[in-house]
């Protein structure tokens, strides 16, 4: 049990280390594309890792929900998309203002909406849902905070998260996650 907890970990930090760096050394026309797909992957990844740490996956069945926690984490950039009312990548990325569902004060409102729906009606798996969206959101906002910090409106944005502490927030929330949850 311990040890694939230490894989996990392990894995999960060597996706953050890679993701990060990677996107440094793309350029050429098709920069931007190559930037964009690495850092959905290492969204995905580290929502795909975190729940693998959380849940301590073993058999398909964990691995399926694994999949599930790591396209909720990629599927928040869809938004870009939609704030920018286009399929232009390079329409994406020129937004004035952050898109919606990176507001750290929705996500974390959804995913208590969510917890507070399925402990009322007594349903396990939206409890669990709630429990995924909150490690895939907030491990996708924490990455995003070493670039742009967190945005919580109405009250505003925190500074950048500082590199060492966004890799220590992702590798140490899935931990205690698993501690509450087990």
């Amino acid at each position: 049990m311990i040890s694939h907890v230490i894989l996990y970990e392990s894995s999960l930090l060597l996706v953050c280390l890679l993701g990060d760096y990677l996107p440094v050394k793309v350029s050429g026309n098709h920069g931007n594309l190559w930037r964009a797909l690495i850092d959905s992957l290492t969204h995905g990844g580290v929502g795909f890792l975190s729940w693998a740490v959380l849940i301590q996956a073993r058999n398909f069945r964990d691995f399926w929900e694994c999949g599930i926690s790591g396209s909720v984490a990629t599927a928040i950039d869809a938004d870009h998309f939609i704030a920018a009312q286009s399929f232009s990548l390079k329409a994406a990325l020129s937004l004035r203002s952050r898109p919606f569902l990176h507001s750290t004060t929705l996500t974390l409102l959804l995913c208590l909406i969510l917890f507070v729906t399925g402990y009322t009606l007594n349903k396990g798996w939206i409890k669990l849902l709630s429990v995924m969206c909150f490690v895939a959101w907030t491990s996708h906002h924490v990455r995003d905070g070493s670039r742009r910090g967190l945005w919580f409106p109405p009250f505003g944005s925190t500074p950048l998260i500082p590199y060492k502490l966004y890799l220590t927030i992702t590798l140490v929330l899935p931990l205690v996650l698993m501690l509450l949850v087990h």
